[in-house]
């Protein structure tokens, strides 16, 4: 063989180790100084920027660098520029953790998919609208905090199909425009904010936990197009405040018990429990009670339901096929008890679950709640 045949398979050898390596082996940091304004990792071909080390405000950012594609750039990789960092175009098909937008003054969450989340907005505006794009990534989530006090009014653009955390804690907001297309109020979305009135569109199917709690709610339309309500939706609300009786339901699921009997019967119209018993500090409902008794029309506990109830007894009859996470919740000082049949499901997520229980039969624990019945008869 030839010594230029040797250097020619040497070099295509040595290429092919590269790029394996390039593709297969560990992320590769290169240098800054051939990167440079950019600190950059090269993995799986693909270029991730980690760092932003010029202090020009006016930012381009590369389709590629050193000839690979830029898919991802750290959450915190222009932190240094704040709000005065203007980035005039991104590259589509980028993973972004936090990317700040100038003209809206918000901090944006990029996705490959070429969609963007809103992530946090820093203005001091009372009137702000969202844009439906930013960088040619469609705004399709609102998904975190507006650390705004003053603003009174939001106008969400079409685009957007859940909202989450987003209002918590604004107490001056008094109007939002939702989109037509909505599909989901998500987790705290309102919490604590000034809204009074709220027109849900059709399209939205879903409220997450604690979506309005203690809000200022009083009024909403359009809930019978929603097919799930989450625990504690709107708990401390005028508009659950509004509801009559000792159990507040919404479509045969019990929301909130709002009675003073410490032993409890629920009704046999309840076919879920989500979150009824769930006690706060804060809120006066419900009390702490001793003992729950579940009919059996009842088929799902949702998590947290008992939270904050310390030492409480939870009669759960066999047609209960579905204990959801830990309905004791995190802030019970005081184990629970599940008081249950032999074989049935509660019996089995207990020994799961590491909850204390007590087996007694369906004629015993039928005998128990009659026995709860006849003291409260005789109390009124």
């Amino acid at each position: 063989m030839s010594k230029k045949k040797k250097w020619i398979i040497l070099s295509v050898a040595v290429a092919l180790f590269v790029i394996l390596g390039i593709y297969f082996f560990p992320p590769i940091h290169i240098p800054t100084r051939i990167t440079y304004p950019y600190d950059v990792t090269i993995w799986c071909g693909h270029a991730r920027i980690n760092d932003y080390l010029s202090e020009e405000k006016e930012i381009h950012i590369p389709k590629r660098i050193l000839g690979f594609r830029v898919t991802f750039i750290e959450d915190f990789a222009f932190e240094d520029l704040g709000t005065d960092a203007v980035i005039l175009s991104v590259p589509e098909g980028v993973n972004a953790g936090r990317v700040y937008h100038y003209e809206s003054q918000c901090y944006y969450r990029l996705f490959s998919q070429n969609e963007a989340f809103m992530h946090e907005y820093v203005g001091d505006e009372k009137k702000v609208e969202f844009p439906s794009e930013v960088w040619g990534y469609k705004v399709t989530a609102l998904s975190e905090l507006l650390d705004s006090p003053k603003i009174e009014e939001v106008i969400i653009p079409e685009t957007v199909k859940r909202i989450s955390f987003i209002f918590y804690g604004c107490k001056n907001l008094k109007q939002v425009i939702l989109p037509s297309q909505l599909e989901c109020v998500g987790e705290r979305a309102f919490m604590g904010s000034g809204i009074e009135r709220i027109e849900l569109p059709e399209t939205v199917k879903e409220i997450g936990t604690a979506a309005f709690q203690y809000s200022d709610l009083k009024e909403i339309t359009g809930l019978e197009n929603v097919e799930y309500i989450g625990a504690r939706a709107f708990r401390g609300t005028p508009f659950e405040e509004s509801m009559e009786g000792d159990f507040v339901c919404i479509d045969d699921v019990l929301y909130l018990y709002r009675g003073s009997d410490t032993e409890v019967i629920i009704p046999s119209t309840v076919k879920e429990i989500r979150g009824a018993f769930y006690k706060e500090e804060n809120y006066p409902y419900p009390i702490e009670v001793k003992k729950i008794f579940i009919p059996d029309s009842v088929t799902i506990i949702s998590k947290e339901s008992f939270s904050g109830q310390d030492g409480i007894e939870v009669y759960i009859p066999e047609t209960v096929t579905t204990c959801e996470g830990n309905i004791f919740g995190p802030s019970s000082k005081k184990d629970g008890t599940i008081v249950t049949t032999e074989g049935s499901i509660a019996e089995s997520y207990a020994i799961e679950k590491n909850i204390p229980y007590r087996i007694i039969t369906k004629e015993e624990m039928q005998q128990e709640m009659e026995a709860t019945k006849k003291r409260q008869e005789n109390k009124s």
